[in-house]
């Protein structure tokens, strides 16, 4: 047993000694070691034969430790099977393959134990397992980085990302899962999508570059679609509005190739480009057309409210019900849209329209906090200018044009 196996074997000991609650007098007198000797077992400075190593997997209830030097090989196998399932959206074969795993618990009493562990993880981070528990095995794992190569490291911070609560750390372990495989689709996608809520467009569109080079690997609709999509919000956060709209149209010409889902967002996101573009007529009847074929988007009711108020519609009052009838019915929706505080974007807009010019500068001031990480932000510090202006307060106007230039400065990084 070299110095790393020692260390591997260690480390073993120690975390089933932990999770099945043995003292370490209660183990030592369990395998006939001293203390000290278990120790340093755990600690991987002490060296023991195989005999000595199955009497501790009897112990902790397995029949030996296997001492299988060709597993890594065939695991990383399995890993690439399963990273190619969830990059490829096929949810039951990597179901599948994770539960056939993890029933086999002959690799568990095995050198391969940090393996086992990081199964685990993984399973739980993609049945969307409660914060408190992931963390719990990310905490039991750490130890064991360093008995990762490059792919598993990579795999490891992509998950953490995936499940990452805050978005510092969020942009943090994805960076660190790039650093190990610059050429996994699944990291590049986070990558951009993280680079795009941040709002660092060129940083997100050279990802979403590398993105479409390695889409063949994936060979799913739902990831072309969806990083075509991307690059289509770009494109519209950057002022390329036509570049987006032309993108857009042609997903939306393979209508028939597309599932209703993919359908109804590509639709949704052409209102949106639209809207950005201030095609009110445009965009009030794409946002018509994506309701009319069971669109759920927030921001669909939204711009039939704006496009209503731009253009005097007098069925304004009917589009703000309709709207906020609508919001109470997508609570169960995407979690963003439902965190997002659209009401207080609909008062505004309601105040704006009634020349209340105060209260509309203080709702959409609210919303600004709420879109901080969002290209809505843009659409609402033009409108804060708009407002301020209409009240004459000219350095409350330059002060919201102060921001708007920073933000766009901002997303040219």
């Amino acid at each position: 047993m070299n110095q790393t196996e020692a260390r591997i074997f260690g480390f073993f000991v120690a975390t089933m000694r932990k999770q099945q609650e043995w003292t370490l007098e209660a183990l030592a007198h369990a395998t006939h070691y001293s203390y000290s000797m278990i120790r340093s077992i755990e600690k991987g400075t002490s060296n023991i034969d195989e005999e000595g190593r199955n009497r501790f997997a009897r112990v902790f209830g397995f029949a030996r430790f296997s001492n299988d030097s060709k597993g890594k090989t065939a695991w990383l196998a399995r890993l690439d099977e399963l990273e190619n399932a969830r990059a490829s959206l096929r949810s039951e074969e990597r179901k599948k393959l994770t539960g056939a795993l993890l029933k086999d618990r002959t690799w568990m009493a095995s050198f391969l134990f940090p393996q086992f562990l990081f199964l685990g993880l993984y399973d739980r981070v993609c049945a969307d397992a409660p914060a408190a528990e992931i963390e719990a095995l990310r905490s039991e794992l750490e130890p064991a980085l360093e008995f990762f190569d490059s792919k598993e490291l990579a795999v490891y911070y992509d998950l953490l990302g995936v499940v990452a609560l805050d978005l510092h750390d969020e942009t943090r372990y994805f960076k660190q899962a790039l650093r190990y495989d610059p050429e996994s689709f699944l990291i590049r996608l986070h990558m951009a999508m993280n680079a795009y809520f941040r709002q660092r467009l060129l940083e997100a569109d050279r990802h979403v570059a590398v993105c479409k080079t390695l889409s063949f690997q994936v060979g799913s609709l739902f990831r072309f679609v969806q990083v075509a999509s991307l690059e289509a919000q770009i494109h519209m956060d950057l002022g390329d509005y036509e570049t987006a709209i032309t993108c857009l149209k042609n997903l939306i010409n393979e209508g028939q190739s597309l599932d209703p889902v993919l359908y109804q967002g590509c639709l949704s996101i052409l209102a949106f480009a639209y809207f950005r573009k201030n095609d009110i007529h445009a965009a009030l009847q794409t946002a018509k057309d994506a309701l009319r074929i069971g669109a759920t988007k927030p921001v669909l009711h939204f711009i039939l409210v704006f496009a209503a108020f731009r253009l005097d519609d007098p069925c304004f009052a009917v589009r703000v019900h309709t709207a906020k009838d609508a919001l109470c019915l997508t609570q169960d929706s995407d979690p963003f849209d439902t965190f997002m505080p659209w009401n207080a974007l609909l008062d505004g807009i309601v105040a704006w329209k009634d020349e209340n010019f105060p209260a509309a500068i203080s709702l959409l001031e609210q919303a600004k906090q709420a879109f901080a990480m969002d290209p809505l932000r843009v659409c609402v510090l033009e409108w804060l200018v708009e407002l301020a202006q209409a009240q004459k307060d000219f350095a409350l106007a330059l002060q919201y044009q102060k921001e708007l230039a920073a933000l766009r400065s901002g997303q040219m990084r």
